[in-house]
């Protein structure tokens, strides 16, 4: 069973990220984020590299195979 990071709670931490950070564009150089929204984000960047990596071994045995 896989992990599925393609989520509604997702979407709202990418939403609030991404205002925090393009609010503070023209007025500061440094802005507050939420420790646990960019905890989220990066476990499911890792989740879905992690995803992506299986995904490349497969297919680069099925082209052996096929071969």
């Amino acid at each position: 069973m896989g992990i599925n990071t393609d989520t509604d709670e997702m979407r709202r931490i990418l939403e609030r990220l991404k205002k925090k950070v393009t609010s503070g564009i023209d007025h500061e150089v440094e802005t507050n984020i939420n420790i646990n929204d960019l905890s989220a984000l990066i476990a499911a960047y890792t989740i879905e590299l992690n995803k992506n990596k299986r995904n490349d071994r497969k297919n680069e045995r099925s082209l052996q195979v096929n071969s």
